[in-house]
C-alpha cells in the first residue's frame, strides 16, 4: 500500500533504497513481483502494489502492507495500523495481533515465500528487468530465501537494522 495512495511507483526505476531489486512476472499471480534488497542484506518484497513485506538485517519481519493496512513489528508481535477517515480527519487505529491473527498472517507470508521460492529456482517467470550491483538479484534472492528462519521471526522494532 502505498503512503500516499498515489498510482503504482516503478520500483525498478524509483526504489533507489534497494541497491539491488528486480522485478518478475510469476505465472499465476496477478501482479509482478519486485525483491530488492537494502546493501545487500534487508530483503523487501512487493507482490504488485501489496501485500509488501520488508524485513530488518536479521531477516526478521519488520513491516508489511496489507488489505489496507499498514503493520509493524513491536518487542516480537506484529501491530496493525488502519486508516479512518472522519469529518474531515484521517485517524490511526492501532490493533496488536492476537497470536492467532500472526500465526495467520506469517502462514500466509511463509506459502508466498515458498511459492517464490520454488518458482525462481525451476526458472518459470519473465524478469522485466533488474538493478543490481553485482549478482542477479535472483541469486540474491534464492540465497537469501535459503537462509531465513523457519519459523518466520517478527523483529523487535520496524526499522531496518533491528536494534
Amino acid at each position: 500500500m502505498a503512503r500516499d495512495e498515489s498510482p503504482k511507483e516503478d520500483l525498478l526505476k524509483q526504489a533507489t533504497g534497494l541497491a539491488d531489486r528486480a522485478e518478475w512476472r510469476i505465472p499465476g499471480w496477478e501482479d509482478s513481483v519486485v525483491a530488492g534488497f537494502r546493501d545487500g542484506k534487508a530483503f523487501s518484497l512487493f507482490v504488485g502494489e501489496e501485500p509488501v513485506f520488508h524485513w530488518n538485517t536479521q531477516s526478521q519481519l519488520r513491516r508489511a502492507y496489507l488489505e489496507g493496512r499498514i503493520f509493524k513489528a513491536e518487542n516480537g508481535q506484529l501491530v496493525s495500523m488502519r486508516k479512518k477517515r472522519h469529518a474531515g480527519q484521517v485517524q490511526m487505529i492501532r490493533h496488536q495481533l492476537s497470536p492467532t491473527e500472526q500465526t495467520k498472517l506469517l502462514d500466509e507470508l511463509t506459502a508466498i515465500l515458498a511459492r517464490l521460492k520454488s518458482t525462481l529456482s525451476c526458472g518459470d517467470f519473465e524478469l522485466i528487468g533488474q538493478v543490481t550491483t553485482g549478482q542477479p538479484v535472483r541469486t540474491m534472492t534464492l540465497a537469501w530465501l535459503e537462509r531465513l528462519p523457519s519459523p518466520l521471526e517478527v523483529a523487535d522494532v520496524p526499522n531496518v537494522a533491528g536494534g
